[in-house]
């Protein structure tokens, strides 16, 4: 199944109730972009398993069709991503995670600041952001290094940062 086809089954789900809390949370930050609204109800709609793998395959999508300018996936990323792939797809990729390691966020530019446990922006330059249990963020993390392989930076707050240094 095609991964648009899999955002449109996802996102007519209605999340079941659940004894447990979600260990994680993925959220793309495209405000106000009808397709990145899809995207997040279907992350939202569905267990962390289906959610791991639906994110992973977006962010290799973004990346293979923005900064490896693979011609066979712009018209898909386009049509996932909408308007905020056009702006922003083929900008360099950065990852950071906070302090406490419970939450992972993906920039397509730089973040505004750092703070004393981590890096904020007000939501410019944010692509995606996961929040949740440290575990399960390693293994996105892990994920995300898999797909754009990033030298990891630690910051004396104890943000880590995963970037080029060409950045």
């Amino acid at each position: 199944m095609k991964l648009k086809e899999r955002i449109e089954q996802f996102a007519q789900m209605k999340r079941e109730e659940q004894p447990e809390p979600l260990t994680a949370m993925a959220q793309f930050k495209g405000y106000m972009i009808k397709e990145i609204e899809q995207v997040d109800r279907a992350l939202q709609s569905v267990d962390d398993e289906k959610r791991f793998f639906l994110t992973i395959d977006l962010l290799r999508l973004w990346f293979e069709a923005g900064m490896c300018h693979k011609e066979e996936k712009q018209e898909e990323a386009k049509s996932i991503f909408g308007k905020l792939f056009d702006e922003h797809g083929e900008k360099s990729l950065m990852y950071t995670i906070t302090a406490d390691s419970k939450q992972l966020r993906v920039w397509y530019g730089r973040p505004a600041c750092m703070t004393s446990r981590h890096i904020e922006s007000q939501g410019g330059n944010l692509l995606l952001e996961v929040c949740g249990h440290p575990e399960l963020l390693e293994r996105y993390l892990n994920a995300f290094c898999e797909i754009h392989k990033l030298k990891e930076i630690l910051v004396p707050n104890g943000v880590r940062l995963y970037m080029n240094w060409r950045y």
